[in-house]
């Protein structure tokens, strides 16, 4: 009997069963890991009021004696400090509403609410001939967008992509400085690019106005 022969076949077994041991403990942790996990995404996430802090200079204005308390609720609303808002006016609810996407808010269906939000909130929940309803005679540059999605999701492409076409056009002959306006032609722009199948086209002018839309110009006021 070839004893060398018979260690090396039974160190080889060991090392064998060890590799075996070895793979199941790490089947086992691994087993555990992804229950582990699945419980925890099973579970509501908890969210920690405290730890979402406004930022120092956000609130450092806020708390600064030079801003009006008119000043103060519209940057409460901007920047989701709901919980410091003291009994939130109709027009709060609203933003609020919205801010959260909560578009089933009476707030948002009130005829004392804005109409751009009360428009924004009908798309969302895919009313298109609800909000064609509501802007027909709303020709402003904020509600174009609104108008046009709301005709292509009813079947009106051609009548969408002509509307936002004007806002293009018209981007040529004014400047803008209103951050609503900056961010509504953005939006027109970037929809008409998807309705003409160029999505791109349009990409350095709509950086450009979302660039201009930085800064003081983009800081809350009335209509945020």
């Amino acid at each position: 009997m070839n004893t060398d022969l018979t260690r090396t076949s039974v160190r080889g077994a060991c090392m064998a069963v060890m590799v075996c041991i070895g793979m199941f403990d790490a089947h086992m942790a691994m087993a555990d890991m992804t229950a582990a996990d699945s419980q925890a995404t099973s579970q509501p996430a908890v969210i920690d009021p405290q730890a979402m802090q406004l930022a120092g200079l956000v609130r450092r204005i806020l708390d600064d004696p030079l801003t009006d308390d008119a000043q103060r609720r519209r940057m409460l609303v901007f920047h989701g400090a709901w919980d410091e808002l003291a009994d939130p006016t109709p027009a709060e609810q609203a933003r609020i509403a919205w801010h959260r996407y909560d578009v089933t808010h009476a707030s948002l269906e009130s005829p004392d609410t804005d109409l751009l939000a009360r428009a924004r909130a009908l798309l969302f929940k895919g009313e298109p001939a609800a909000v064609l309803a509501l802007l027909v005679d709303d020709g402003s540059f904020e509600s174009a967008p609104l108008r046009a999605q709301a005709l292509d999701w009813s079947g009106q492409r051609g009548e969408a992509a002509q509307l936002l076409a004007a806002v293009r056009d018209g981007l040529a002959q004014q400047t803008i400085a209103d951050a609503p306006r900056l961010t509504a032609a953005a939006e027109a722009l970037a929809l008409l690019a998807q309705l003409e199948g160029a999505p791109a086209s349009h990409y350095h002018v709509i950086m450009r106005l979302l660039t201009r839309c930085t800064g003081r110009r983009c800081w809350p006021r009335g209509d945020s």
